[in-house]
């Protein structure tokens, strides 16, 4: 897979600079966190800067767990900084839930997992995995899901030929 990061949209509208894909990725997380109930433990798939965790903290506050899952530290922004102005944060003073995150391969990441999961975020990166490992994160969802849970997946409408890794199908 890759390990491309969606652009930071909020830099992007405070710079006045951005796009359509910006507006779009920016809609798809608030409308997640719309959807984010008191107590739940919400799982953030490659979660990478943690684009979530700022929207969480004003809107979805009651939430009892933020799990982030990367595949590499280094993609990992949130938690020590404050990604909307780069500032250093301690995570257990700065976000009103718990937060853990996870150095997993997602296609793998179910037996680093302990908690039960209610909510599932999976935005815009499925797109990047070659279509077995894509295939098997979402194996690894349902085994993390609880019963009645939910799962807030999306990725991007790509024109055909852009992306050689074909799972946009």
């Amino acid at each position: 897979c890759t390990t491309y990061q969606m652009r930071n949209f909020y830099q992007q509208f405070r710079d006045g600079f951005f796009d359509s894909l910006d507006v779009m990725n920016y809609i798809q997380h608030y409308k997640a966190v719309q959807m984010m109930k008191t107590d739940d433990v919400v799982l953030d798939v490659c979660c990478g800067r943690g684009l979530l965790l700022p929207m969480m903290r004003y809107y979805a506050k009651d939430i009892k767990k933020y799990i982030g899952v990367d595949i590499a530290e280094k993609n990992i922004k949130a938690k020590y900084k404050n990604i909307c102005n780069n500032k250093d944060i301690d995570p257990e003073q700065h976000y009103p839930f718990q937060t853990e995150w996870v150095i997993s391969n997602v296609a793998e990441m179910s037996d680093k997992i302990e908690d039960e999961i209610s909510f599932i975020v999976y935005t815009s990166s499925i797109e990047h995995m070659h279509k077995k490992h894509g295939e098997q994160s979402l194996v690894e969802c349902s085994k993390l899901l609880k019963k009645n849970g939910k799962m807030f997946l999306s990725c991007p409408n790509i024109p055909e030929g852009q992306d050689g890794y074909d799972t946009h199908y």
